[in-house]
């Protein structure tokens, strides 16, 4: 299982906090997900029912050598401000949980990168898990 390292770049007050797996540590990817919540939803749409699921296939202009599913979180429920307040972001806990199952050796997908972006007031504004 991949480990990975955070990243945090300040953005309009607030903080932007990566977390990419060692393995696609690239500076096209990085790039890549520092724009991930500036740019339309691409990909294939695979659900969106309570998150925004899509699929990208290969692509270097990205920096991708594998196919990846992004999952945009839904924050919209009222209680969900208010709880990731003081917790950890539904990808941070998805990053943690894929994290651990791998190290016991479970079939999981594997964790590629999580975005996170918080206001300066340490409000979750948005978050994206990507395996």
């Amino acid at each position: 299982m991949d480990t990975g390292r955070w990243i945090y770049t300040p953005i309009d007050g607030g903080t932007r906090m990566i977390w990419i797996a060692d393995s696609h540590n690239t500076p096209a990817f990085q790039q890549f997900l520092e724009g991930i919540h500036d740019t339309p939803f691409i990909g294939q749409p695979v659900s969106h029912e309570r998150n925004y699921l899509t699929a990208l296939p290969l692509d270097a202009v990205h920096g991708l050598d594998i196919p990846i599913i992004i999952k945009r979180l839904n924050l919209s429920r009222p209680y969900d401000q208010l709880r990731f307040h003081v917790l950890n972001s539904k990808a941070q806990r998805a990053l943690n949980i894929a994290l651990a199952l791998g190290r016991i050796d479970v079939n999981t997908p594997r964790p590629i990168a999580v975005v996170d972006e918080r206001s300066p007031w340490n409000q979750l504004l948005r978050s994206t898990f990507i395996s």
